[in-house]
């Protein structure tokens, strides 16, 4: 009995560039400066096979920590989160129909720019890597 894992027959990475902007909700105060803007894609995603491609879809969740504008001596830092949706279709050739691939989105970098007190403009590159056995 062999104990090794078979590796796949074929391993598709695609990158895709995503630009958005995220608004302040309703009632937040204004955003002063951004501390920090991270993310983490979901691992729950949508997969869609036909002959030849992977049609992948999911979220993003994003979570922004910011210095509140304000006229006091001391900042106020707040939080706040987005949920933005993505699909893609991803073309694999060794992609059957009746393939179960293994897909993995992970973000690879994430820029942003205040654009004024209530609009962070956003740059997201997406990895995402399919896994075919045949």
């Amino acid at each position: 009995m062999n104990n090794q894992l078979e590796e796949p027959a074929v391993k598709k990475n695609c990158r895709t560039v995503v630009i958005t902007f995220l608004d302040l909700p309703q009632g937040n105060p204004p955003i002063q400066g951004i501390i920090s803007l991270a993310g983490a894609a979901s691992k729950d995603l949508s997969l869609k096979v036909s002959q030849g491609r992977v049609e992948v879809g999911g979220t993003i969740t994003l979570t922004t920590m910011y210095r509140e504008e304000n006229n006091l001596p001391e900042e106020k830092v707040q939080m706040m989160n987005h949920t933005i949706e993505f699909d893609y279709l991803l073309r694999v050739p060794a992609v059957r129909i009746q393939s179960t691939p293994q897909v993995y989105v992970e973000i690879e970098y994430l820029n942003y720019e205040l654009v004024d007190s209530s609009t962070i403009e956003l740059e997201i590159i997406f990895l995402i890597t399919a896994l075919v056995w045949r």
